[in-house]
């Protein structure tokens, strides 16, 4: 999913399982790759206890879509969004006089 949070174009990768089967594995690593190629930033809000296990989901390629998720992320090129030309600065509060100084 993209979003554009403060003005800003960014990627959110999430789950809906506590698993990551085969199609997660090819679709999240995809959208990586697409980021990457944008320099758009990823927001990662996973809760996931790893790859699914079993006969059938190795049979339809978890370890090759697992190692390809793996490799994604770990290739991902870490990318800020542009600074504003404006800076909103809040104004430093007065400086507090010690009470030895105001009795002097």
């Amino acid at each position: 999913m993209m979003i554009h949070g403060t003005g800003y174009l960014t990627g959110i990768i999430a789950n809906a399982q506590p698993v990551i089967f085969v199609p997660e594995a090819n679709k999240t690593t995809q959208f990586i790759k697409l980021c990457n190629q944008a320099s758009i930033p990823i927001v990662y809000l996973h809760n996931v206890t790893g790859f699914m296990v079993g006969a059938k989901t190795e049979a339809q390629g978890l370890i090759k879509a697992g190692a390809q998720l793996v490799n994604a992320v770990s290739n991902s090129k870490v990318s800020t969004p542009p600074t504003d030309t404006h800076t909103h600065r809040t104004p430093s509060p007065p400086s507090q006089v010690d009470d030895a100084d105001a009795n002097e």
